[in-house]
C-alpha cells in the first residue's frame, strides 16, 4: 500500500458520497460499490457461543474458486477499483482460498479478510497471505483472559493459538516492504463484557511477537468449553 493507492481509495469514497447525495436530491443514480463483502464459506471450525453459523443444520454449496476469480474480474471491469472483504464462516477452511488471495494480489485487487486467526499458526499460510498484498487483516479476539476467550469460542487453547498466529503475521510482514493494516476485534457478550483490555500487537516493522495487556479481567459465570481443541490442518 502506498500514498497513491490510499489517495485513490479516498477519492473513490468521496466520489461515491457525492453520487449518493445527488441520488437523494435528484433521483439520478450514479453510485458504484466501493467496498464489497464476500462470504466465501458458511462453515466454521470454531464454536463461538454468540454465533449461529456452526449451529446450522445445512449449509449452502460454496461457490468454486474459479467462479470467484471470474466474478472479481467482472466486477473490476464493471466498476473499476474496489475493495473486497472476504469472510465466512471461516474463510481459511475453504479449499483453494489462499489461491484466491494470490490471484487477487496478481490482479491488483484490493482485498482484506476477517478471520478467527487460527490458520495463521501455519507459517506457509501466513507467507502466502502476506505475499498476496492484503489491504487489511481483521482478527477477532474476545478477551485477553484465556479462560474467557476459550469459553466464548468453544475451543480449548484458541487464544494461545491466535496470539501465536498474530506473531507469525507480524514477522512475515516485517520481511516485506508491503504495508497493511492488521487489527484485533473484540466481541462483547455477557461473559466478556466485564473487562476492557488494551490490545497491543508487536511492531510490524520489528517483527516482535504480539503482546496483550489489560487493566482488568473477569471470569465467566459458567467456566466450561465445548469439546475440541484448536485445529491445525488448513486447506490451501
Amino acid at each position: 500500500m502506498n500514498v497513491l493507492e490510499l489517495t485513490r481509495l479516498g477519492a473513490n469514497h468521496v466520489r461515491n458520497a457525492v453520487a449518493e447525495e445527488i441520488y437523494l436530491r435528484t433521483g439520478r443514480d450514479m453510485t458504484v460499490p466501493v467496498s464489497i463483502y464476500g462470504e466465501v464459506i458458511e462453515r466454521c471450525n470454531y464454536k463461538c457461543r454468540y454465533c449461529e453459523y456452526w449451529r446450522r443444520p445445512h449449509y449452502r454449496d460454496d461457490m468454486p474458486i474459479e467462479d470467484w476469480k471470474k466474478a472479481l474480474l467482472d466486477l473490476k471491469d464493471f466498476i473499476g477499483h474496489y475493495h473486497i472483504e472476504f469472510a465466512g464462516g471461516e474463510p481459511y477452511i475453504k479449499k483453494g482460498f489462499v489461491e484466491l488471495l494470490t490471484f487477487c494480489g496478481e490482479q491488483d485487487l484490493k482485498w482484506g479478510v476477517t478471520t478467527n486467526g487460527a490458520a495463521f499458526g501455519n507459517e506457509k499460510v501466513v507467507d502466502w497471505t502476506v505475499a498476496a498484498k492484503p489491504f487489511n487483516i481483521n482478527i477477532s479476539i474476545d478477551s485477553n483472559d484465556a479462560k474467557i476467550h476459550d469459553y466464548s469460542r468453544g475451543i480449548d487453547g484458541s487464544l494461545e493459538s491466535i496470539v501465536a498466529g498474530i506473531g507469525n503475521v507480524a514477522r512475515a510482514r516485517s520481511k516485506t516492504v508491503w504495508i497493511f493494516r492488521s487489527s484485533s476485534r473484540r466481541w462483547f457478550t455477557s461473559s466478556t463484557s466485564g473487562s476492557f483490555p488494551n490490545w497491543s500487537i508487536g511492531s510490524a516493522t520489528s517483527g516482535r511477537p504480539p503482546s496483550i495487556s489489560s487493566r482488568s479481567s473477569s471470569t465467566p459465570k459458567r467456566p466450561r468449553t465445548n469439546s475440541g481443541s484448536a485445529p491445525t490442518n488448513w486447506t490451501t
